[in-house]
């Protein structure tokens, strides 16, 4: 059986009602536990999970692998669960939130334009702006030379 064909069979049908079902029980367990812990278990949880966050996303600049297996001593099993969870698309924000704080704050702005046109600016007296409009595809930067 080609590929194709294992997709539309009834085993793989029956594979991804498996997953569903494995995946919804286990959000309702943990859902479950959430709400059965006293609010100062909610807090310290949560301080925990948000140091090892800031720990392995921030501080180390891990790896998504990296924070589960290092950072939080998880297993490969986790692997999907954090996917699941979200985890994968908030590790990606912060990597990709701290490289555009780090370009914002370097020193120098180099340009090339085409024609081979190279422009610099120091940052010293330099106003980047950055805007990005959610649901347009066009990055907007806007210079102007404070000097």
């Amino acid at each position: 059986m080609d590929f194709k064909n294992y997709l539309e069979s009834f085993a793989f049908k029956e594979l991804q009602k498996s997953y569903e079902e494995a995946k919804n029980k286990h959000n309702q367990e943990a859902t479950e536990w959430w709400n059965n812990l006293t609010e100062k278990e909610r807090e310290d949880a949560f301080y925990m999970v948000c140091k090892k966050l800031h720990e392995g996303d921030v501080e180390k600049n891990g790896s998504y692998r990296y924070v589960l297996y290092e950072v939080f001593g998880f297993d490969m099993g986790m692997y999907g669960i954090g996917m699941e969870c979200g985890y994968m698309d908030i590790h990606n924000l912060i990597g990709n939130g701290k490289m555009i704080h780090d370009i914002s704050k370097a020193d120098k702005l180099d340009i090339t334009l085409p024609g081979d046109i190279e422009k610099s600016y120091d940052n010293k007296h330099l106003s980047c702006k950055l805007n990005y409009q959610n649901g347009k595809s066009t990055i907007e930067v806007k210079i102007s030379d404070d000097t």
